[in-house]
Order: structure tokens, then sequence, then C-alpha cells
């Protein structure tokens, strides 16, 4: 699963918005939970980037701002961590 935080608010910025990784066999209050110690995620200006798979490989594609973006993203399940391939294309609003 693909879960869309909104990261920061502030009156003198722009939004902007964390994209995790995670089991989809996760509840919300694990998930949530999780990510409060988790430094793996996407962080973009958009809420809504386009998410598509295509043969094991996660394509995203958004405009605006990527202040991070690795492209392997992790999660995990149970005692495991489960890696994919993550392909960025982001164009200027």
């Amino acid at each position: 699963m693909l879960y869309v935080v909104e990261a920061d608010v502030n009156a003198t910025t722009r939004p902007s918005y964390r994209y995790y990784l995670a089991d989809k066999n996760i509840s919300e209050a694990d998930f949530l939970e999780s990510i409060q110690e988790s430094d793996d995620y996407f962080l973009l200006t958009s809420e809504k980037a386009h998410a598509e798979v295509k043969e094991g490989v996660l394509f995203l594609s958004t405009t605006g701002t990527v202040y991070k973006f690795t492209n392997t993203g992790s999660y995990p399940v149970r005692n495991n961590y489960f890696h994919v391939k993550v392909a960025l294309s982001a164009a200027p609003e």
C-alpha cells in the first residue's frame, strides 16, 4: 500500500506530503505507530502523485517539488523487510 500523510502545515510555507510504503494487511493504528520512527518515505509538495505498479516496480509521477526520494522503498512485514524499486517522474508546476 502507498500511504500519503501531510507532513508540514505552516502559514508561511506550502504543505508537503510524505509517501510511505506499507504492508496492505497492517491496521491504520499500527501504520501510524510505525511511521513515528521511520525515515523511509518520499517527501513531495503534491498530495496527488500518480502511482502505478508494472513488473514489480512502483512508478510515481508528480508535479511540484521533490524534497526527498530514493529509488528503493521498503516496508516491514512482521520481522522481515521488503524492498520495492521505485521510478520517479517529476515536472515543475
